[in-house]
């Protein structure tokens, strides 16, 4: 099974991402900021990040370096209500999504892809 690590700091969102990731077949964790990300990071060891890119404190992209100098192989996807994507190496979806989106993201696509 699939670990999946989801950081967002609206609990709404967050539920809802969560429901459709499980609702796939992915073992889900949520955090609400950085901090939290990286206290369920090490124990849960995620195969995938999913973080909001704004968020309190940093920004997901950032997050995710420093997590990916921790787990090199770590898969990171990006969301955001804005248009364009931050300049990084990440996968990024543009809220609104679809949920095949959303999985496909998830899935086995190559983390340099964006989707607009």
């Amino acid at each position: 099974m699939t670990r999946l690590l989801i950081v967002d700091d609206d609990p709404q969102v967050a539920f809802a991402l969560r429901r459709v990731a499980t609702k796939h077949g992915y073992d889900v964790r949520v955090a609400t900021d950085a901090r939290q990300a990286f206290a369920v990071f090490e124990p849960f060891q995620p195969d995938v990040v999913l973080s909001d890119v704004q968020m309190p404190g940093t920004h997901g992209d950032e997050m995710l370096d420093d997590m990916r100098l921790l787990r090199p192989d770590l898969k990171g996807v990006l969301i955001s209500g804005q248009a364009l994507p931050p300049s990084s190496d990440y996968a990024f979806l543009s809220k609104p999504f679809t949920e095949d989106t959303l999985v496909r993201a998830l899935g086995d696509e190559p983390a340099t892809v964006i989707y607009l």
